[in-house]
């Protein structure tokens, strides 16, 4: 029996943190700060792109021109998944960055977060994207 308490507090614990990650990622919006892959930081474009995390499971954002949705995952070990749904598909003038940003967003794997910096990078650490906190914007 006192097994199984113990084994429901530390479930209780993982829920808990979980939850206390997705509430801050939930109540900023998250502006990319920079690019690096492949050892190489890329060039930022003019506007940068933004993470927006809404609920538990949704995620829009623009990766400086176009906008974008989908889906992602998390929990207490830093794991993350994002998969993007659907996007806008307009020419901009800063088409390569844009098109290596949402091509890096499903490769995600790990998650840094703190107060103010959320770091994502992928399986092989080939690629990482950085991000502050901004003001939480409604649209």
């Amino acid at each position: 029996m006192k097994k199984m308490k113990w084994i429901g507090m530390a479930l209780a614990a993982l829920a808990i943190g979980c939850t206390d990650n997705q509430a801050l990622l939930q109540s900023k919006d998250w502006q990319m700060k920079h690019m690096v892959l492949n050892g190489d930081t890329l060039q930022n474009p003019a506007a940068l792109p933004v993470l927006q995390f809404t609920d538990s499971v949704t995620v829009a954002g623009s990766g400086g021109c176009n906008r974008f949705f989908g889906k992602y995952t998390l929990d207490k070990e830093g794991s993350m998944t994002i998969k993007v749904s659907g996007a806008t598909l307009m020419y901009c003038p800063d088409m390569a960055f844009e098109d290596a940003y949402m091509k890096a967003l499903p490769t995600v794997a790990h998650y840094e977060l703190s107060a103010n910096v959320l770091t994502l990078t992928d399986k092989e650490g080939t690629c990482t994207i950085a991000y502050e906190a901004i003001e939480k914007t409604e649209e």
